[in-house]
């Protein structure tokens, strides 16, 4: 009876999840979608310069292979015999199954994957150190952007938000490299979690130590890092003045590393679906004063980015192909 009363609390529970999900994906996307002209909109969609969503798809294929360079780079210094290609198979691999997973679950996979031929303690180091660099940056390009624009425009929940993150990811990421930091934090975990997961976490923690000996490495991850990110704020840039004709670098510098900072801290959608867009929409319609067609336009080719995901699945064919499936 106890047996059957779980596993309808565990089945619930997932139901309401799933639910949830639905309801975050789906309701911003309906939305924007349903409240626009739809002739104005494929009107703003056939307009879009064919030369600037090349040079779209270029930045976001690009952004693909730097996230796999990255962590290799991070991973090489430390892991002996570490294969550039297995490294890269395994990102487009984790990349095309991302597709349908929540946004931080790449990363996850990505690194359960690696685990399987290199040392775990350095490749889940890898992976925390990656996604504390990847919100530090964001916050290292909102904070100037932040003086560029009319703070009065943005609702004052979002710039909360915003500046709590700008405060603690910085925070966090230091007090990562702190053994007499994370120490205080080790009773508890022993505490709430089993004995052998309390170890893998403590060899994570010794793994990441690791980085503090190697800073001129570190740097050069930092700056891989603000490269991605500074191309996505450009590619932004570069969809805005497709479909508006105006550049507004200055508020994309502050209000997509913010949006991509909110997505990454909520991962209850597919690749952030409907949650980005909801922010997006704060952007568009409240900051930049632009239509819901000019919306839909930019949502429309961001989905691109989505998409072009599928190229993860070459290496996935040549993996089926290898095992004799």
């Amino acid at each position: 009876m106890k047996i059957n009363t779980k596993s309808e609390t565990f089945r619930l529970k997932n139901i309401v999840k799933f639910l949830v999900s639905f309801v975050l994906m789906v309701g911003p996307l309906a939305w924007i979608f349903f409240r626009m002209n739809k002739a104005r909109f494929l009107d703003t969609l056939i307009g879009f310069p064919y030369h600037l969503l090349s040079i779209v798809i270029l930045i976001f294929l690009f952004l693909y292979v730097l996230q796999g360079i990255r962590l290799w780079v991070l991973l090489r210094p430390f892991v002996k015999g570490l294969s550039f290609r297995l490294t890269m198979s395994v990102h487009f691999e984790s990349l095309f199954y991302s597709v349908a997973l929540p946004g931080a679950a790449q990363d996850l996979l990505r690194a359960a994957l690696l685990s399987k031929e290199y040392d775990y303690r350095q490749v889940w180091s890898a992976t925390w150190i990656a996604k504390l660099l990847t919100l530090v940056s964001f916050c290292f390009f909102a904070v100037p952007g932040s003086f560029m624009i009319d703070l009065s425009l943005i609702p004052p929940w979002a710039y909360r938000s915003a500046m709590i993150m700008v405060l603690v990811l910085p925070l966090a990421l230091v007090f990562s490299f702190s053994k007499s930091v994370t120490r205080n934090f080790r009773p508890i975990v022993r505490k709430f979690l089993p004995s052998r997961i309390s170890s893998i976490l403590e060899a994570i923690r010794d793994g990441i130590y690791v980085y503090k000996r190697e800073p001129a490495h570190l740097a050069y991850v930092i700056f891989l890092t603000a490269l991605m990110h500074f191309l996505t704020i450009l590619n932004a840039t570069i969809i805005i003045y497709g479909i508006m004709g105006e550049w507004h670098f200055k508020e994309a510098l502050f209000f997509i590393p913010v949006i991509e900072m909110l997505v990454i801290s909520l991962p209850f959608t597919p690749n952030g679906i409907g949650i980005r867009e909801g922010f997006l929409s704060v952007f568009f319609l409240q900051f930049l004063g632009k239509t819901s067609e000019q919306l839909g336009v930019y949502v429309t080719i961001c989905f691109l980015a989505i998409v072009l995901k599928v190229v993860g699945f070459i290496p996935v064919v040549l993996k089926k192909r290898r095992l004799g499936f």
